[in-house]
């Protein structure tokens, strides 16, 4: 593994790292619909399954969550 696979990995594990922190300051709902989208890749019709939520709602939870992850980031 070269010194430029090392710094990436780094970078990696520093981004998912405060992806993680900025999850734990969302709302319940938002974070359990970012979590199936981007960790279990989910498409919405599965998760309104899993949740009992319309997929209208959970495409709005969605948005909202990566907006203030968004702005939480940029803070």
């Amino acid at each position: 593994m070269g010194s430029e696979d090392i710094i990436m990995d780094l970078e990696k594990k520093e981004k998912l790292e405060i992806i993680e922190k900025l999850l734990l300051k969302l709302p319940p709902k938002q974070r359990e619909v970012f979590i199936l989208r981007n960790y279990d890749n989910l498409p919405y019709e599965e998760i309104s399954k899993i949740t009992g939520k319309s997929v209208g709602g959970l495409k709005a939870n969605y948005f909202q969550a990566v907006k203030k992850m968004i702005e939480m980031a940029n803070e």
